[in-house]
């Protein structure tokens, strides 16, 4: 029998800390070199340990954006979420370490989540054969 599940009220701003507690729990130094070592990437020396950090960290901001655009049926609400979201990371992350403002960084980054999504669908079509 299957449990009815209690639903709990968070506000957008609760939910992005929730959703950036668990991004940034995937890029520390362990966490990193953990996977890298899963997907057989070595890392000899730091530009190997910054690419496969930049990696992930894209590649974790999209999973993130992918599975709540695929979840959320309220369109405005989620993209109020994420825009949240956004400038949690940015704030706590990039804005530290570069020169590049809040509007061109989301830029870059949507593109990045573009050639995510495409790849997946030439790797994981979507329809009967894709399955």
């Amino acid at each position: 029998m299957k449990e009815k599940m209690k639903k709990i009220k968070v506000s957008r701003e609760q939910f992005a800390e929730v959703l950036y507690y668990w991004f940034s729990g995937f890029l520390t130094e362990k966490k990193v070199r953990k996977t890298a070592k899963e997907v057989g990437f070595r890392i000899w020396k730091r530009e190997d340990y910054k690419k496969i950090y930049k990696e992930l960290f894209i590649f974790n901001m999209w999973l993130i954006i992918h599975t709540c655009e695929n979840v959320f049926d309220d369109e405005d609400k989620r993209n109020e979420c994420l825009d949240v979201f956004h400038n949690l990371v940015y704030n706590r992350t990039i804005s530290n370490n570069n020169e590049i403002s809040f509007i061109d960084w989301k830029i870059s980054i949507s593109s990045k989540y573009s050639e995510y999504s495409k790849a997946m669908k030439r790797e994981h079509p979507s329809g009967p054969h894709g399955w």
